[in-house]
């Protein structure tokens, strides 16, 4: 029936949410109401998704395969929606482009091979935050012969500006004062007369 985990933490300083998924993987039509009932319950504006979908976003661009036979790919619809209700964004898409990843490799029963990206991670679209789709390092040993699923992995890196000095600073209690703003408004007034016959 699928499997979701959650936890809250500070990165940066900031409060997120780490939400952790695995959809259903048959029958196929149990990944439908998984992402549209289910996921939202854990999800917010400020959640870090990472899951095992068990469909691919786009066929056309993360999926490759042997078989001619028709892809399952149930369930992509509802989460693209759920995905967009909390303004998550795609961090391999937004930095890879069309550019093919592929996170799971699969044989096929007839011997061919499956690759996909049915694991995803999805971030918050927040001012100051700036994702990347980083190579991992996995620390999982890689001791097995045959091929499945590779860890994925993004870095955040935190805007953070500083007051510039090109431009003078001036006091915003000046704006206070009656006389400078009498000074300000007859400025501004025949600023405007000299140019009116420009147009708008």
């Amino acid at each position: 029936d699928g499997r979701i985990v959650s936890v809250s933490t500070l990165f940066s300083g900031r409060k997120l949410r780490l939400v952790s998924a695995y959809a259903p993987s048959a029958p196929s039509a149990l990944r439908p109401p998984f992402f549209r009932r289910a996921l939202p319950r854990f999800l917010s504006k400020s959640a870090v998704l990472g899951i095992d979908a068990n469909c691919v976003p786009d066929p056309t661009i993360d999926l490759r395969r042997d078989a001619t036979s028709p892809y399952d790919n149930k369930g992509a619809a509802e989460l693209a929606d759920v995905v967009n209700d909390f303004e998550l964004i795609d961090v391999a898409r937004e930095q890879l482009g069309a550019e093919p990843f592929f996170s799971a490799h699969h044989t096929t029963p007839g011997g061919g091979m499956c690759h996909s990206r049915i694991d995803q991670i999805y971030a918050p679209s927040k001012d100051a935050l700036l994702w990347s789709h980083a190579s991992c390092h996995d620390f999982f040993p890689s001791g097995s012969t045959t091929l499945d699923h590779v860890a994925i992995q993004i870095s955040l890196s935190v805007a953070e500006g500083k007051r510039g000095s090109d431009l003078r600073f001036i006091d915003e209690r000046i704006f206070d004062d009656p006389s400078f703003n009498a000074a300000l408004a007859s400025e501004i007034t025949n600023t405007y007369e000299r140019n009116r016959h420009l147009g708008p």
